[in-house]
């Protein structure tokens, strides 16, 4: 969410609480915290979707499908045009592409709570975590750590 009219209408429809987009500006996160409090949750660890496509990245690269109950396709790694690497991930035949670097900002949590942030919210939900990797970044982001390999997109 980085529209304060949306968030309006989103609570006035009686939902309790919206959660700031990732691609937000800090500026912008800074002034709805000031406005929503803790109605506002901050994401500050996700592999973000860039864009859920209903079609398989591996089908369209091959030509064909063997059908889902016989595909063996988890996800692969691309690369754009422009150089941009991505990972394209098989969830039941859609392809979800995600960034090579997950979103973190949880080093910011001080700041986020000084601007109102009382919810802090981590994902990993697309990539294949090992339950010990999730446990570390997890203890990580608590402690309010900057995590290697990641980035902070517009969040600067």
């Amino acid at each position: 969410m980085v529209n304060r009219m949306a968030a309006a209408e989103i609570l006035a429809m009686g939902m309790r609480r919206v959660t700031l987009a990732p691609e937000d500006s800090l500026a912008n996160m800074r002034s709805l915290l000031a406005e929503l409090g803790d109605r506002a949750a901050v994401l500050v660890y996700q592999d973000v979707p860039l864009f859920i496509s209903e079609t398989c990245v591996r089908a369209s690269l091959r030509g064909a499908c063997p059908g889902a109950a016989r595909c063996d396709f988890t996800e692969t790694a691309l690369v754009s045009s422009s150089g941009e690497r991505v990972r394209a991930i098989n969830r039941r035949c859609r392809s979800v592409t995600i960034g090579e670097a997950p979103f973190s900002i949880a080093h910011r949590a001080r700041e986020l709570a000084a601007w109102g942030a009382t919810r802090l919210r981590a994902d990993f939900v697309w990539r294949a975590y090992a339950p010990e990797d999730v446990r570390e970044r997890w203890r990580a982001l608590r402690g309010g750590a900057r995590l290697p390999g990641t980035h902070e997109g517009n969040a600067k």
